[in-house]
């Protein structure tokens, strides 16, 4: 992989990523968000990942940047050189967007870069509906289906947060308010967790693992049968994709974030 392709592909993940870790940092907790410039709990596929979802906030296309630089969904796809260069292009726009939108990040403080994430939070809203628009003009409809289908896969439960998801579903005005309600309680319960200062993930990691196991438990109860069944045949056929392409090549894997602690790293389920 060249060096302007790594970085490429650094700059997608933490499109997928950061978009949904500064729903939380803008929210208002008990002793506000925690340090470091990525926000807590992204680790892509693994449990806890919904908790940043934030229901209407979330979107499963924020990671098909990060999915179509991988080697194997590249294959799958059977993606051509023309679509790899103009994927690597958008890839190289979007790092420099990121570069602009965190700047000075780290010499704020806590209560500026609070505000400061707020008014991230909005503006990586719309680059990531930027980013999908050049996707959906640089594959085929086959591609595009796939790679929705390989991105529920990958998120799991957490991708009944995903507005298309839901639509496609049919889930009723009350199945989407449970659905907020528990995103909601879970988030709540994941700020107090950070408290004051720099958490101690060895501590805490297992308390927001099992947070986020316990919320997409009740996601899925809210599903009927039927849309259970509807929900799996979304996913289309299993892609196994190497824990190596799931991390990245030095993206933000865990909590804190670029610059931010991190936990010890974890093979993704």
């Amino acid at each position: 992989m060249t060096v302007r392709l790594r970085f490429a592909s650094i700059a997608l993940v933490g499109l997928g990523s950061l978009a949904i870790c500064a729903t939380v940092w803008a929210q208002p907790g008990p002793n506000g968000p925690p340090p470091g410039p990525g926000g807590p709990g992204f680790r892509g596929p693994g449990p806890g990942f919904g908790m940043f979802g934030g229901g209407a906030s979330f979107s499963i296309s924020m990671q098909y940047g990060r999915l179509l630089m991988m080697p194997t969904v590249q294959k799958e796809l059977e993606l051509v050189d023309d679509q790899k260069a103009k994927l690597k292009e958008a890839g190289e726009k979007a790092q420099a967007a990121m570069r602009e939108l965190f700047s000075g990040m780290r010499d704020l403080s806590e209560e500026e870069r609070r505000e400061k994430m707020a008014e991230v939070g909005k503006k990586m809203a719309a680059q990531g509906e930027q980013m999908k628009k050049a996707i959906e003009e640089i594959l085929l409809p086959h591609q595009l289906e796939r790679v929705r289908g390989i991105a529920i896969q990958i998120i799991g439960v957490p991708a009944l947060n995903d507005k298309e998801v839901q639509q496609s579903l049919k889930l009723t005005e009350e199945q989407t308010a449970k659905m907020k309600s528990i995103n909601e309680e879970a988030g709540k319960k994941m700020r107090e967790l950070f408290g004051e200062g720099r958490p101690d993930f060895r501590t805490i990691g297992p308390k927001m693992q099992e947070i986020g196991k316990e919320s997409q438990k009740q996601l899925l109860d809210v599903l009927t049968d039927e849309q259970k069944t509807s929900f799996e045949r979304m996913k289309g056929e299993k892609l196994e994709i190497p824990a190596s392409e799931l991390r990245g090549p030095g993206g933000p894997r865990g909590p804190g974030g670029p610059g931010g602690p991190r936990p010890p790293a974890k093979t993704p389920q």
